[in-house]
């Protein structure tokens, strides 16, 4: 979806064109929220293209009965800056694991979006 549509749905029609002009970024974050996430898991499009030392932040889980860890994968879903270093956009999709067995449960997760605009 272009980000223009995005945020006319996301913000007062009378606003956009204004914030448009701005330097801006979509940022999501995705995270399964009970069980890992063996149905339909998140994919970046391809390993290469993440910085293990700056791209992966470890998160804490915290359960009544365990401690456990994951990491968060930190990406922009979009940047109006254009300046040829800086990715536009990171291409993420969910996808039907052919491996993953067939009594996984169900994928639960929550997802943010976040509009974060400079001046």
């Amino acid at each position: 979806m272009l980000p223009c549509l995005l945020l006319a749905e996301q913000l007062p029609s009378e606003d956009v064109p204004c914030l448009l002009q701005r330097c801006f970024q979509i940022i999501n974050l995705w995270r399964p929220i009970s069980v890992p996430a063996y149905d339909w898991p998140l994919a970046l499009c391809d390993y290469r293209s993440i910085n293990y030392q700056g791209d992966l932040a470890p998160t804490a889980l915290r359960y009544p009965d365990r401690d456990g860890e994951t990491f968060g994968v930190k990406f922009s879903l979009f940047n109006s800056q254009e300046d040829g270093k800086t990715a536009l956009l990171t291409p993420h999709t969910a996808f039907q694991d052919p491996t993953t067995p067939k009594d996984a449960p169900l994928r639960q997760s929550i997802e943010v979006r976040l509009l974060v605009f400079y001046y």
